[in-house]
């Protein structure tokens, strides 16, 4: 009996250890433009994104870089996606998963 709940105790705690942590924030979308021949302009006013992090410890805004980079545009009739991209700064990322919304950012060239 004894080893069954010292067992049971040390599952719970090793269940309760593993916990990620979630943080939510805005952060201000970076626009990359390699292309400097093409101007864009975003159709939606869309200049944040809304950002959900889970890891193993608390981050913020200023660890990670939301951007789009306009090589990933596929133009049709002057128009164009992109998907927003993350990338983190100065930070271990292993066990993370992020979620951006919106995904999709919608853009037209301006000629």
């Amino acid at each position: 009996m004894r080893y069954k709940i010292l067992f049971l105790l040390m599952f719970v705690l090793l269940v309760g250890c593993n916990e990620k942590v979630t943080t939510d924030f805005s952060k201000t979308i970076s626009f990359i433009n390699n292309d400097e021949s093409k101007r864009f302009k975003v159709v939606e006013e869309i200049t944040e994104a809304n950002v959900t992090i889970k890891s193993d410890e608390i981050m913020s805004d200023s660890d990670i870089e939301i951007y789009f980079d306009m090589n990933d545009c596929q133009v049709k009739e002057s128009k164009c996606t992109v998907a927003l991209q993350y990338r983190f700064l100065n930070k271990n990322t292993k066990n993370v998963s992020v979620a951006i919304e919106p995904k999709l950012i919608n853009l037209e060239i301006i000629e």
